[in-house]
């Protein structure tokens, strides 16, 4: 049982992470703050602490699918055309989930 937890677990964090890659895409400018992002993924059903959020964003910046700048209390992130494929399906990566055919 205790697998499952993990495999429950790791498949949320890369949902999330092709949430806020789908998120951005679909932004003007390709850029948000985390507190756009965050009641974002709840309403989606992708529910997570504004610091768990902060560590996926680090996660995808370190992977380069986006860049975060730290402006004071916020973190704003912006897609990068890597981020953009993944985000499309047309890229994959270990970590993020793959979207669902026709999004």
């Amino acid at each position: 049982m205790m697998g499952f937890g993990n495999d429950l677990a790791r498949a949320h964090g890369e949902h999330i992470r092709l949430a806020v890659l789908q998120l951005l895409a679909d932004t003007p400018g390709y850029r948000a703050a985390d507190a756009l992002l965050h009641p974002a993924l709840e309403a989606m059903g992708l529910g997570c602490t504004r610091d768990q959020l902060r560590m996926h964003l680090s996660w995808l910046d370190e992977l380069q699918l986006i860049t975060v700048e730290e402006r004071g209390n916020a973190a704003i992130s912006t897609l990068s055309e890597r981020g953009g494929d993944v985000a499309r399906g047309q890229a994959l990566v270990n970590g993020v989930a793959r979207p669902a055919p026709g999004r």
